[in-house]
């Protein structure tokens, strides 16, 4: 009963990815990536993933879908970066993607300031973090925002607020290099 409850769910989701969203092979492709992260992976697995993501990168590529190409790649930074433990390795991958894919106005392109500030963060390079922060800063691709508060009255009352700590020019990109 469960397999047929699953079949008829991947049946109905089959056809329904969202613009925008990751493909589903780019999905099936970060599960394995994420469940090697959690064992003691060989070499030849490693490389089977990196080979996976290297060929849905070229795919993306040929059919003109540059947004799943970086976010492949991406993924494969992060592979590098996290799983694998060489920042340095992973900064080379980000700062190729930022070169090939900077001038085309893609969503994806803000993780990869966040993932080159992390990987310098990681290495240790607080300057090296500053100047991708301003590089970000200055790119098509910042996106401040202001944050609105609501200040009830009264003395018992709850001031809300959607991110606490923000300035009026934060975005959530910068944020989020400014922690690493």
């Amino acid at each position: 009963m469960k397999s047929l409850l699953v079949l008829s769910l991947l049946a109905l989701s089959a056809g329904a990815v969202e613009p925008g969203a990751p493909s589903p092979d780019l999905n099936r492709t970060l599960s394995r990536v994420q469940s090697l992260g959690h064992g003691t992976p060989t070499e030849v697995e490693w490389a089977s993933a990196q080979a996976d993501l290297d060929r849905l990168v070229g795919e993306a590529e040929q059919a003109g879908r540059w947004n799943d190409a970086l976010e492949a790649t991406l993924v494969k930074a992060m592979m590098v970066a996290d799983m694998r433990r060489d920042p340095a390795g992973a900064l080379v991958i980000l700062q190729q993607a930022r070169a090939r894919y900077g001038s085309r106005q893609l969503p994806a392109m803000r993780k990869v300031y966040v993932r080159e500030a992390q990987a310098h963060g990681a290495l240790g390079d607080d300057a090296a973090v500053r100047r991708v922060m301003e590089a970000y800063k200055a790119s098509p691709y910042y996106d401040p925002d202001f944050y609105p508060y609501v200040a009830h009255e009264g003395r018992n009352t709850p001031i809300s607020i959607v991110r606490p700590g923000a300035e009026a020019s934060d975005s959530t990109a910068w944020t989020a290099m400014r922690v690493a």
